[in-house]
């Protein structure tokens, strides 16, 4: 268990990091709305804001092996087809 806590705590440091410099690349890319422009003061502020506190990231156990993940998949995979059918309706009956 100590190992998956490690694992999480440095997986939670790699989330924010890109995280962050994706944020930084739209804000430099002009990208963000509502942000009030020219006002470097307010995004700094907002980055150490982000940077304060640990982020926590949630991750489980892994699953048991390749015969479950494909078991736990499935059960999306095959619920998914019906949906998308009835979004685009009925298809036309051919004679």
């Amino acid at each position: 268990m100590l190992q998956l806590r490690t694992a999480v705590q440095a997986l939670s440091k790699v989330f924010r990091g890109k995280f962050m410099a994706a944020l930084i690349r739209a804000h430099h890319q002009g990208d963000i709305t509502n942000e009030p422009p020219g006002d470097s003061n307010a995004w700094c502020e907002r980055l150490r804001q982000l940077y304060k506190y640990d982020w926590v990231v949630y991750a489980k156990t892994p699953l048991g092996g390749p015969a479950q993940v494909l078991e736990y998949l499935s059960r999306y995979t095959h619920t998914a087809q019906p949906s998308a059918m009835n979004a685009f309706g009925p298809s036309p009956r051919k004679r």
